[in-house]
């Protein structure tokens, strides 16, 4: 909505729905990157700090908490879980929020 008015002086002037579209898709793809990002530093922090407090537990505790480590696999697919939930999510946003500016 705040920029309602480029957008209408964009169509005023003959420019295509992809040309007007664009800009606002790629900000959403950025932005749900950089939250996936984000999201994914936090986790990964909080892990390391975790683990730290854990080690200095008593020999029981470390055995019951041997059994939450991470795999390769899930290693892996969490990251890019959370990349394509933040992109898919921006996307859509940037697509909504376009889409009702610029059909009215």
């Amino acid at each position: 909505m705040a920029r309602r008015r480029e957008i209408e002086v964009m169509q005023l002037v003959g420019a295509t729905t992809t040309w007007i579209y664009l800009p606002f898709i790629l900000q959403g793809l950025a932005l749900g990157t950089v939250g996936a990002i984000i999201a994914w530093s936090l986790i990964a922090g909080l892990q390391e700090f975790i683990e730290s407090l854990l080690a200095q537990q008593p020999e029981f505790i470390k055995f019951l908490t041997e059994g939450m480590q991470l795999s390769t696999q899930e290693t892996i697919l969490l990251p890019l879980a959370l990349l394509s939930l933040g992109i898919a999510v921006g996307l859509m946003g940037s697509l909504i929020a376009v889409r009702r500016v610029a059909t009215r």
